[in-house]
């Protein structure tokens, strides 16, 4: 899940006319706060069995995809995994959680196929996992609060860029 924030246009105005090393320190601290209140209501709605999907949770500074830097002029924070997304690292099963799984269908040698019914005599179940969602609700439902503390906080850091220089 991604969100875009976009400020007032007086306040987009004024960013766009800073040096890109300004604009950054603008914005660092408040995409890392606004990513702090997704990763404490994640941390809240994830579910508990052993309670280490909630405690694998971090605010990580944003990057583009594998591992690249993000386009100039790009900058954020993102909460994931410490395994670095939701898919990858001791925690590789947070995508499954969120998003859940469909039934799967296995082939033998033979290339008959088996339904997961078949394994499930075996002791290998291969079944249908219902999605939890914890991670997108934490984004979507707290929007509004995430746009107020992001401008919030933006304007409080470009006041006092304003004034340095």
């Amino acid at each position: 899940a991604q969100a875009i924030v976009t400020g007032d246009k007086q306040l987009d105005r004024f960013l766009r006319s800073l040096p890109l090393k300004l604009q950054k320190k603008g914005v660092r601290k408040a995409t890392r706060a606004s990513a702090k209140i997704v990763l404490a209501d994640a941390q809240r709605r994830a579910p508990r069995d052993t309670g280490h999907l909630a405690n694998s949770l971090v605010v990580r500074t944003a990057k583009g995809s594998r591992g690249r830097r993000m386009p100039r002029g790009t900058f954020g924070h993102s909460v994931q995994t410490r395994g670095g997304t939701m898919f990858y690292g001791d925690e590789y099963y947070a995508g499954f959680v969120e998003y859940g799984t469909k039934q799967r269908r296995m082939k033998t040698k033979t290339g008959g196929k088996i339904t997961s019914a078949g394994f499930l005599a075996q002791g290998l179940n291969r079944g249908r996992v219902e999605a939890q969602p914890f991670m997108r609700p934490a984004l979507y439902e707290n929007k509004r609060v995430i746009r107020t503390v992001f401008k919030r906080l933006l304007g409080i850091a470009l006041r006092e860029i304003a004034a340095e220089g």
